[in-house]
């Protein structure tokens, strides 16, 4: 059996993996329109996308916080960086709180990428990367808020507050 939907993966070099969680291309070559479900992965991603009918575009998507079913039509393209929590204060300088799980579009050029950029997905990975890199070599990291981060992580969200508290030297209330 063979299908028209494509889905490519990849990961992070080590000097980003504190704020990217992948990088991602899904690809509906078909003519034919997929049903596909999404479920809340803790990620905040941006998707570069353009089809037949819809022209390139950029958009900010904050935390799914229900899982959905959505229609992705026939003959669209979308490549993306799936961001850690740590990357909203640092690489993309936003708040995403009230975003309410609506796209953002970005304006043309976002970090001047542009549809070429996208084909083959390892050429958008890495302008995506150099990009990320270059922001981030203007930037100081707190110690904390890290740590903060890698305990969430690493215990895949299942620490209470008390114990991030206790473990990263924050108090509740600075977490909340």
């Amino acid at each position: 059996m063979t299908t028209d939907l494509q889905i490519q993966v990849i990961y992070p070099d080590k000097d980003l993996s504190d704020f990217v969680e992948s990088f991602w291309m899904l690809a509906n070559s078909s003519n034919t329109d997929k049903d596909i479900s999404t479920l809340p992965d803790g990620r905040v991603d941006i998707i570069f996308s353009y089809s037949d009918t819809e022209p390139f575009n950029a958009m900010l998507m904050d935390l799914d916080r229900n899982c959905s079913s959505v229609i992705f039509t026939a003959r669209t393209f979308s490549f993306a960086v799936s961001f850690k929590l740590l990357a909203v204060e640092y690489i993309l300088d936003t708040s995403i709180a009230n975003q309410g799980n609506l796209p953002v579009f970005l304006p043309n050029n976002f970090w001047d990428i542009k549809q070429s950029d996208l084909n083959p997905f390892e050429t958008f990975v890495k302008k995506i990367s150099e990009q990320i890199k270059s922001i981030l070599q203007h930037k100081k990291i707190e110690s904390r808020k890290k740590k903060l981060f890698d305990l969430i992580y690493s215990s895949n969200g299942a620490m209470t507050v008390k114990d991030l508290s206790d473990k990263s030297n924050w108090s509740s209330r600075e977490i909340n």
